[in-house]
């Protein structure tokens, strides 16, 4: 869960502004080495729109490597590749219409967006040291860490106890 979940918990917070209210967690040594290796995480963000749900699914055991981001709109949704080499982002103009009692599912077309393309830890490395040469302050800096390093705190706390587990500011 520390070397993948981490990521994506530290991605949403960054997209929603603040760590979520609550987190609940199952773990899992499917493996059998002693340490989780199956990791699901659901994330409530308390906004001025209401609830936004974070959901991030890690594991070892899938063969391939895989970085996907899906991010769901009321108008829009957002597909991301993280492993591609270019064009990593897809939308999709889908949305709901109500019906009568019930919904009806619109799909809009697809729409590739251009990315440009550069290797992730390389980019890290260079936003750092830009951001020690001209002294802004970095994207990610050690707040965000500690943020992400205590949702997961809870999410450890979650799948122990079985429950869900507020964070508190």
């Amino acid at each position: 869960m520390f070397a993948d979940a981490i990521h994506f918990v530290d991605l949403f917070n960054y997209f929603l502004g603040r760590p979520p209210a609550r987190v609940q967690a199952a773990l899992r040594d499917f493996l059998g080495r002693g340490m989780d290796d199956a990791a699901l995480l659901s994330l409530e963000y308390e906004t001025g729109e209401g609830i936004v749900w974070g959901v991030v699914e890690t594991n070892y055991y899938l063969p391939g490597k895989f970085r996907e981001l899906t991010v769901i709109g009321s108008e829009l949704t957002a597909a991301c590749d993280l492993n591609a080499a270019g064009n990593k982002i897809t939308t999709f103009a889908n949305h709901h219409v109500k019906e009568g009692n019930g919904f009806k599912a619109v799909e809009g077309a697809p729409q590739m967006v251009e990315t440009k393309v550069e290797e992730p830890l390389r980019a890290e490395l260079q936003a750092f040291v830009n951001s020690i040469s001209t002294r802004k302050p970095p994207l990610a800096d050690g707040w965000a860490g500690y943020d992400s390093v205590r949702v997961l705190e809870a999410a450890m706390e979650s799948a122990r106890t079985g429950g869900t587990v507020a964070i508190k500011d």
